[in-house]
Order: structure tokens, then C-alpha cells, then sequence
């Protein structure tokens, strides 16, 4: 006051100049030794996997928990291209433009700089979005060192499991109502179809899973069970249930082969993707870009690295 001056915690309190921050500079250590679980001397930008996976939470989580670090109408007037704030959910090294920038360093200095937060936040909530969205993220991480994510924890996967079951109630039916002379003429039909939904759906979550998602083991094991999927629990059933369609005197013989190998086609599905694909929620940035130059991002956020 006495050189009339006002301190104020507005993002953005003039048009003509950048607007106030409320950065987060970050870092993590072991707990037991006290050692920088950020750094490796070995890595690209020394950054380590945990680093990597840290990063990718908070990028692949920053429209979510975005409210909690601008929480007012003043905060969006200060993430405007050109007056050094971020406008993404966009990642770098040493790029001072970018939402999380990435400080390479010693042992003692590897952090990340989290740019997204204003003047205007509470610290606290500021703080623990930064943090939420890195435990929230990494949490899948964690369960799969230790015994693996159950794949029904990915909603993907339930319209698979939906649709094997369909498709395995109405071969049981099928069976079960073989020797009925009044067996509904509907029912053979139905069952060709729960047969080619549920080979779309499983060619639509392998497809899903080939995109970055997950781990090159589950997409391997995925594309070698692909063939008893498209043999065993759709082409084989589906063609006998055509036989039974078009030729009479072979219905009961072909619909009971077709019923059979509809079942075991679905359990063989199930049991690879509950038992054996407990795969890894998590993702995490393959490779940091040199600063300024394209990259890979987090391949469920897709969002472009941010030049200079």
C-alpha cells in the first residue's frame, strides 16, 4: 500500500500481461532408502519407468481433475496460446509451454514440473489432483506387479463376456430342445447370430488391445487364440447351423455338434480372457521426444506434443 501497489492471487488480472500460476514442482523418493525413484542414469532424459508412468497418470487424467486447478472463470482467461500457459494436456522436456514439463537433473533434482495449476487454486486441492491422478492411474501398475488385474476390471471386455454368454445360452437351448418336435423355428437363427456377435465383439476388443493398451504379451496371447475363436466358436457352429438350416434329415446331428462347439468355443474364450489376460490397465509414455520435435504420447489420450 505504501507504494500503491495491491497483491492479488488472480490467474489473470491484465490482458496485456501473462497470467499467475500456481506450479507444482514434483518428485518421488523410496521410502526406504531414500533414493530417487525418478532417476536412471541409463534412460533417455534419465528418466525412469516409474517417472514415466507418474507423467503418464497425470497427462492421461488432466481433463478430469482439471476443475480442481482452475477452479474459477479467471483461471481459463490465463491458458491462452502465447503468454507461457499451457492449453493441452501436452507433455515436454524443458518445455516451458507445456502442461507437465519434464526437469531433467542429478539424483537430487529429476522432477516434474506440474504448469497446469493457477494462482487462484487452493494448494491443497491443487496437490492432490496431481497426485490423485498419478495413484489413480498407477494403481493398475501396482496390482499387476503383484498378482495381475482381473481383465472384467476393463469395461472393454464385458461386451465380449456378454455376448459369449448369449451365445452359449441359446447353443444349451438349442441342445436341451433337440429332441422337441415343437422346437421354435426361431431358435437356429438366433444362434447364428449370437455366434457372429460374439465373434465381432472379440475381434473388437483384440483390436482394442492391439492399440497400445495393453501389454505385447497380451496381445500376442490375444492374436494366438484369435484362430480357435474364429474356428472353434464361430465358423464351425455357424456353418453346422446352416446345415441344419438347409438340410433337414441332418438338423438334429448338426445342431447338436454346432450346440457343443458353440459352449466349449465360449469357455475356451473366457477362461483366456478372465484367467490368462490379466493384463496391466496402466500405460505409460514408451520414449520421451527431444525437446521441441514430435513424440509418443499416452496412447488413450493421444494428445500432440507441444512445440516450443
Amino acid at each position: 500500500q505504501r507504494n500503491n501497489l495491491m497483491a492479488t492471487f488472480m490467474a489473470k488480472w491484465s490482458r496485456d500481461y501473462p497470467g499467475q500460476s500456481g506450479h507444482i514442482h514434483l518428485s518421488l523418493r523410496h521410502r526406504k532408502d531414500g533414493r530417487s525413484a525418478f532417476y536412471d542414469a541409463d534412460q533417455e532424459h534419465r528418466m525412469s519407468a516409474i517417472q514415466r508412468h507418474f507423467l503418464a497418470g497425470q497427462q492421461r487424467l488432466m481433463p478430469e481433475f482439471l476443475a480442481m486447478v482452475a477452479p474459477t472463470v479467471n483461471s481459463y482467461t490465463r491458458l491462452i496460446p502465447g503468454a507461457w500457459a499451457p492449453t493441452g494436456a501436452t507433455c515436454g522436456v524443458e518445455n516451458r509451454t507445456t502442461a507437465l514439463r519434464v526437469i531433467p537433473g542429478s539424483e537430487k533434482s529429476q522432477r516434474v514440473e506440474f504448469r497446469l495449476g493457477s494462482a487462484d487454486a487452493n494448494p491443497y486441492i491443487a496437490l492432490a489432483a496431481a497426485l490423485g491422478a498419478v495413484f489413480l492411474f498407477c494403481q493398475a501398475r501396482i496390482l499387476h506387479a503383484s498378482r495381475g488385474i482381473p481383465a472384467w476390471r476393463d469395461s472393454s471386455v464385458l461386451p465380449v463376456i456378454f455376448a459369449t454368454g448369449i451365445a452359449e445360452g441359446t447353443a444349451l437351448a438349442a441342445l436341451i430342445l433337440l429332441a422337441e418336435p415343437s422346437r421354435p423355428a426361431w431358435l437356429l437363427p438366433l444362434l447364428l447370430i449370437a455366434l457372429f456377435v460374439r465373434a465381432l465383439t472379440f475381434f473388437q476388443y483384440r483390436k482394442r488391445m492391439s492399440d497400445g493398451r495393453a501389454p505385447v504379451a497380451v496381445v500376442r496371447r490375444l492374436a494366438r487364440i484369435s484362430t480357435t475363436v474364429w474356428t472353434l466358436a464361430f465358423a464351425v457352429p455357424a456353418a453346422l447351423v446352416v446345415i441344419a438350416m438347409a438340410v433337414p434329415a441332418l438338423a438334429p446331428i448338426a445342431t447338436a455338434i454346432a450346440a457343443i462347439c458353440a459352449v466349449f468355443g465360449g469357455w475356451h474364450v473366457k477362461f483366456n480372457i478372465v484367467r490368462k489376460l490379466a493384463h496391466v490397465q496402466g500405460l505409460a509414455i514408451e520414449r520421451m521426444p527431444v525437446r521441441g520435435t514430435p513424440g509418443i504420447a499416452t496412447p488413450s489420450a493421444h494428445p500432440g506434443w507441444q512445440r516450443d
